[in-house]
């Protein structure tokens, strides 16, 4: 979908105020310094960084290669990544990634991608970046392959554990965008995810013969079944749906941590249970745009604590199809563009004003109708809301959306902006504009509201059923109280 210039204008304008409110002025920024300029770093000045182990040093040797956008410097920039990175062990790049944040406020990837606030202004071709980010991810990548084909050679023979589910289903997520795009045709690799193509470019390397999806479908087939043995009472028990094809790492944990502090179990259950991905940007820090909604805020770094948390909840993923509605208190949809690639699934539509039509994939459709049934409470963010106008409840006789009727928060139309400047992932090529599926579901919706603040929470009820939406991942904290209040609502009944 295309907005027309006075909206996109007008979107472009509250990014930049919201920019320069919620990151502070460019001069007082650690980018701004005499370590940032945009010259090429020599090759001894690399060498020395290395030998000097000083995950500082090397940080800011990395800043100049990352930096650099002079023209005809592309071997420089990718021979000097590899110079400074290659060989190096899993630690050793972690630490200087946090150095690197520490110095800069964000994560190397987001330099390298464009990804920041302003600048650099010149983009690299998408080549050049799959090359460094190769070279900066390189290290884990292998030990993570390493991984998977070892699991791959005992499944050929005999069936795995349940430590190796855990582990398969906590490893993919932290990768980013790990299948296959949706919306590709056969053998089109053109819409891969930059970590798919690295992923699959290490797989082929060291487990030649077998392709990589045919290899992890051959290890999910000889994977147990989640244990889903109830470990606390309903009313303490959260069902969260998530995505497979693009979840958004802060709609997530940004409200599943402070869910945990507080004592609650988290169930995730995705759509044909395979393991969640997440979205590579919202996996990557970025200080200076969180504000905005694009990156991770530095306290919920996948490399700290939340990282850790986080594998305990995805490492325990289920199908969507094997949910017990009887054993948990509420649902959590978690967003993120993939949402509406494998869960409320969209698809262009000319009959549709909104340009699309909606169907709830099948398992989805059942989980939601069996907690429905449970006159469960319902919490969604961002593009969460959107299964409202996919599903359906019974209301005097006959079937209606649970959209209709209710008032909801979810993202405002910024998809195409975030795709005009080259953020979005290009997997993603159907831009679903949620505030028009849901009113043409019968919902009541305010964008106008919901950009003008971001961490909005709307309740509503539907019959007995009480709904909880906000509209991007700045609401994820914010919708943690809501998500006590109806529980206990419910169950105090």
């Amino acid at each position: 979908m295309k907005f027309g210039t006075v909206a996109f204008r007008g979107m472009l304008a509250l990014a930049l105020v919201s920019a320069g409110a919620g990151c502070g002025a460019e001069a007082d920024s650690p980018e701004a310094t005499a370590d940032d300029d945009l010259s090429a770093i020599s090759t001894a000045s690399i060498d020395a960084a290395r030998a000097s182990k000083d995950p500082g040093r090397m940080a800011k040797a990395l800043r100049s290669i990352a930096t650099n956008r002079f023209p005809g410097q592309r071997a420089a920039r990718t021979a000097g990544a590899k110079r400074l990175l290659d060989g190096l062990s899993v630690d050793e790049v972690d630490a200087i990634r946090a150095a690197y944040i520490r110095l800069y406020d964000e994560d190397p990837e987001i330099t390298i991608r464009s990804d920041g606030l302003f600048r650099p202004l010149v983009r690299l071709d998408r080549a050049e970046e799959a090359e460094l980010v190769a070279s900066l991810v390189g290290a884990r990548m292998e030990a993570d392959v390493s991984v998977l084909v070892d699991m791959l050679s005992r499944a050929r023979t005999s069936a795995l554990t349940a430590k190796d589910r855990t582990t398969y289903f906590a490893m993919l997520p932290r990768m980013g965008l790990w299948d296959a795009p949706v919306r590709a045709k056969a053998n089109d690799r053109s819409l891969d995810a930059l970590e798919r193509g690295h992923l699959e470019r290490v797989w082929s390397a060291r487990s030649p013969g077998l392709g990589l999806d045919a290899g992890l479908r051959t290890i999910e087939e000889k994977l147990p079944k989640p244990d889903l043995t109830p470990s606390a009472p309903r009313e303490r028990s959260v069902a969260v749906i998530a995505s497979s094809h693009g979840a958004q790492w802060q709609e997530l944990m940004g409200w599943a941590v402070p869910m945990l502090a507080k004592g609650y179990v988290l169930q995730v259950f995705t759509p044909d249970g395979r393991p969640v991905a997440f979205q590579r940007d919202s996996l990557s820090v970025s200080k200076k745009t969180v504000a905005l909604g694009f990156g991770c805020p530095p306290d919920l770094d996948p490399a700290g604590p939340t990282g850790r948390a986080a594998a305990d909840i995805l490492g325990r993923a289920a199908g969507a199809e094997t949910l017990d509605a009887s054993r948990y208190g509420a649902v959590y949809l978690a967003g993120g563009l993939g949402f509406n690639e494998d869960v409320a699934v969209a698809m262009p539509s000319s009959a549709a004003p909104s340009g699309a039509r909606l169907t709830a994939n099948p398992h989805v459709a059942t989980f939601m109708s069996r907690a429905l049934a449970e006159k469960l409470p319902v919490v969604a963010i961002c593009h969460g809301p959107t299964l409202f106008a996919a599903v359906t409840v019974r209301v005097g006789g006959a079937d209606e959306p649970l959209a209709k009727g209710v008032a909801t928060a979810s993202l405002p139309p910024f998809e195409s902006y975030v795709g005009l400047t080259e953020r979005k992932e290009i997997q993603f090529t159907f831009d679903v504009n949620t505030h028009k599926v849901l009113s043409e579901a019968g919902a009541s919706t305010s964008v106008v509201s919901d950009i003008a603040n971001m961490a909005r929470v709307v309740r509503a009820r539907k019959g007995d059923i009480e709904l909880v939406t906000g509209p991007g991942p700045q609401a994820a904290a914010s919708l943690v109280q809501p998500t006590v209040e109806v529980m206990t609502a419910r169950w105090s009944r």
